[in-house]
């Protein structure tokens, strides 16, 4: 047999290559589509000598394969899109024209127009064996597949029938149509339920019904004459050995090189308009069996699943991509996919994986671009919105100075109102909106915690902010305390020694009058200390700092612990102050001071000392190494 070709023309559609065969050219080409420019030779050492049938996995290889069958060279060789290395697939195939391949099992399928076989062979299996679906055909050329329907179809170009079989080789042949003249290619446009087919020597493209060819209503001598020749409206040259034909069933458009003419050709689908050349050429010696590349088309952009959370995994599905229409000679399935995330529609560095861990509140989306060889595509996620988060937080603040020290540690379970945003305990975080929040903490029903930082807070949030509101408290209760009752009675006068009394005479202490009190013994001491008011708070005062200063001697009170002093000097802007600085602080006003009535200015100063010592030595506001119970209503 000679050469076969088919030529395929068109202006504006979907298909961005077309690829065919040059039989006595020794040759691939491949044009860019519309228009059919920039055509390149794909020509090489190992090409073979009679190319006659293309095919392509946009899967395999670097960027692709195309897979053509050589009528002269009795073989069926295999070419990678990007590297062009050229390999052989089988030898010893005589006559083999026309081949299709199903990336989806890796097998491949041809046509041997000598030995009148249609035959299959697994690419990936290296130990496979040549398997012979229908053999004793009359000169088959051009194999088409349904994989879907578990369907081959080819022409038997010297018995002038359109005819199929089972994808598997089970069962018997059927014809679809007879009584063509030379049929060379056929293709499927399964959404239309249409099998389409060029006849070489009459010079036509003909078309039938995919109906079932077994079922009695079926009539194999319904195939219509779409293009011939010579009809109305059918430019000259237009149909020239028509030989392979491939549909772009996006664009609307068929496509056929013609072996005679030299040229490759298209129409539309509908007939409305009339058929046009593809291009200027050069087509090469013997066109045959045009294929359709095009760059992938999203059918369903990607998503995004997981929690949308700062530092929770993001997952990017691939998007659904058109796939490769085998039947039609039409490849469009992506090659390869890159991911890429955005953030607030930018892209982010480094970000190029399927899986994104985001890091900030942010608004993000996913891309996937499709790429074959044919050029890329992208779709784009719906945006996912990370809103900004507030946290609320609580820790026992020990050393009662309002910060949140490394060593200090969280309260959990502490109330805490965010104004709209309902009550809740801590720890929590909220996704919020960008914008102003109060949020304020509650008291427990427990009076002895105190709040070392304010207790209310306005918060700003921005789009892209983990804000975290903390807030720090204290518990205070006992720490060695005795009162003055204690130190006046028998109990404290069994611990009262000489040098306690003259501890207490080197301090500033104070009688009702004023004067220097220096105690001559214990039971001095106990009638000053019993009486003490605060006619003069010079002299109550007094009484407090000599009770602590006992409880200091006798190792019952720690005079670095802290404890509640506000309005003191020495407190720090929390309000506590150790009690070895209150004393001192004490010591040092009753010197200065040494009688304070009733409208003195100084008297509200000693009664914050006398308040501080006092509640002391009552064993009441020491600062607690840790956090007390506490429960709310």
């Amino acid at each position: 047999m000679a050469a076969l070709l088919c030529s395929a023309a068109g202006n504006v559609n979907a298909a961005d290559k077309i690829f065919w065969a040059n039989e006595l050219g020794n040759s691939l080409r491949v044009a860019n589509l519309p228009g059919g420019t920039d055509v390149e030779i794909l020509d090489g050492a190992a090409l073979g000598s009679g190319p006659c049938g293309v095919a392509i996995d946009v899967t395999a290889g670097t960027s692709g394969t195309v897979y053509y069958a050589d009528f002269f060279s009795n073989g069926i060789w295999a070419r990678d899109l990007a590297t062009d290395a050229v390999t052989s697939v089988i030898e010893g195939e005589n006559g083999a024209c026309g081949v299709a391949v199903n990336p989806a099992t890796q097998t491949i399928y041809w046509a041997t127009v000598t030995d009148g076989n249609i035959r299959a062979l697994k690419l990936d299996d290296p130990l496979a064996e040549v398997q012979t679906l229908f053999g004793g055909q009359d000169g088959p050329a051009g194999v088409a597949i349904d994989p879907a329907g578990g369907k081959i179809y080819w022409s038997n170009a010297s018995g002038g029938a359109i005819r199929q079989g089972n994808l598997d080789g089970s069962g018997s042949v059927q014809d679809i149509a007879f009584f063509e003249s030379t049929p060379l290619g056929v293709a499927l446009d399964l959404a239309d339920g249409k099998i389409y087919w060029t006849n070489r020597d009459s010079n036509a493209i003909r078309r039938a019904d995919l109906d079932d060819p077994s079922t009695p209503e079926y009539d194999p001598g319904t195939a219509e004459t779409l293009l011939v020749a010579g009809f109305p409206g059918t430019p000259a040259g237009a149909l020239d050995g028509p030989f392979g034909i491939a549909i772009d069933p996006d664009g609307g458009r068929f496509y056929w090189a013609n072996w005679s003419g030299d040229t490759i050709w298209s129409a539309p689908i509908d007939g409305l308009t009339a058929p046009e050349q593809l291009g200027s050429g050069p087509y090469g010696d013997f066109p045959n069996f045009p294929v359709l590349l095009r760059a992938p088309a999203g059918i369903a952009a990607p998503t995004i699943s997981g929690s949308a959370a700062v530092g929770s995994e993001l997952t990017c599905s691939e998007g659904i991509w058109e796939p490769d229409q085998l039947g039609a000679f039409f490849y469009t399935a992506p090659h390869s996919l890159a991911y890429e995330w955005l953030l607030d529609g930018t892209a982010i560095a480094g970000a190029e994986g399927s899986v994104f861990t985001p890091t900030s509140p942010a608004i993000y989306s996913c891309r996937v671009t499709a790429s074959n060889d044919a050029g890329s595509t992208a779709q784009t996620t719906t945006a996912l919105t990370i809103r900004p988060t507030l946290s609320l937080a609580k820790f026992y603040d020990a050393n009662a100075d309002g910060d949140k020290d490394t060593t200090e540690s969280a309260i959990n379970g502490w109330k805490v109102e965010v104004d709209g945003f309902g009550t809740h305990l801590t720890p929590k975080t909220l996704s919020l909106n960008a914008g102003n929040y109060v949020v304020r903490e509650f008291a427990p029903t427990q009076s002895n915690w105190v709040a070392t930082t304010p207790k209310v807070v306005q918060q700003q949030l921005g789009a892209h902010d983990q804000t975290t509101v903390t807030f720090g408290n204290v518990c205070v209760g006992a720490g060695g305390g005795r009162d003055t009752g204690f130190w006046k009675n028998k109990s404290g006068q069994a611990l009262v020694t000489a040098a306690d009394l003259d501890a207490l005479t080197s301090l500033n202490l104070r009688t009702k009058a004023g004067g220097n009190f220096t105690p001559a013994g214990f039971s001095s001491f106990a009638n000053w200390i019993g009486k003490a008011s605060s006619t003069n708070m010079a002299y109550s005062l007094s009484a407090q700092l000599a009770a602590m200063t006992l409880n200091v001697r006798h190792g019952m009170v720690d005079p670095g612990r802290l404890i509640q002093a506000l309005g003191t000097l020495s407190d720090n802007p929390q309000g506590f102050a150790t009690v070895g600085d209150v004393m001192a602080e004490a010591n040092t006003e009753l010197g200065a001071h040494a009688v304070v009535t009733g409208g003195s200015p100084f008297r509200t100063y000693q009664v914050a000392l006398q308040d501080a010592l006092f509640s002391a030595n009552a064993n009441k506001t020491f600062v607690q190494a840790a956090p007390c119970a506490f429960t709310f209503r």
